[in-house]
């Protein structure tokens, strides 16, 4: 990551623990949201997707930075989410800028 020569880097789709212990020892913050359904939506994920490693090995994992739930539509706890991350990147970027 830091050889990347980006300030900020975005990974959307985390699917196996060992990207995510090797993003934890690069130092990545790493936020987990979920999408809370209606009852009345269909399930997030077929029989064969819940059978495959890929859609599922990370739903027991919890070092998580920040872990949310959102449902489907809710545009202010999205809202949250993205003002508490553009919060720590800013903490963040002082920090450095600090050298502390």
């Amino acid at each position: 990551l830091e050889d990347s020569g980006c300030p900020l880097l975005l990974i959307d789709d985390l699917r196996f623990e060992n990207e995510a212990e090797w993003l934890r020892h690069s130092q990545a913050y790493l936020v987990r949201l979920r999408r809370i359904r209606h009852r009345d939506e269909q399930p997030a994920l077929s029989m064969d997707q819940q059978l495959d490693p890929s859609e599922t090995s990370l739903d027991f994992w919890t070092d998580w930075d920040l872990d949310e739930a959102a449902a489907s539509g809710d545009l202010l706890k999205l809202a949250g989410i993205a003002q508490h991350l553009t919060a720590w990147y800013a903490a963040q970027t002082r920090t450095e800028g600090t050298g502390t």
